[in-house]
């Protein structure tokens, strides 16, 4: 997962920014706290079409 992709923790609201990756694992950013978290707990943002 790429650095700096919105990823959506489900049942929270706003989306966090992943700061590093890992084999199994990302770095989050949320309203200033840094935390790791397994990817299969995250949904990725779509990229938005203009």
């Amino acid at each position: 997962m790429k650095t700096g992709r919105k990823v959506k923790i489900p049942d929270i609201g706003p989306l966090a920014t992943v700061v590093q990756s890992g084999r199994n694992m990302v770095k989050l950013e949320l309203e200033g706290e840094q935390f790791w978290m397994p990817v299969e707990l995250l949904e990725v943002e779509e990229k938005e079409v203009a």
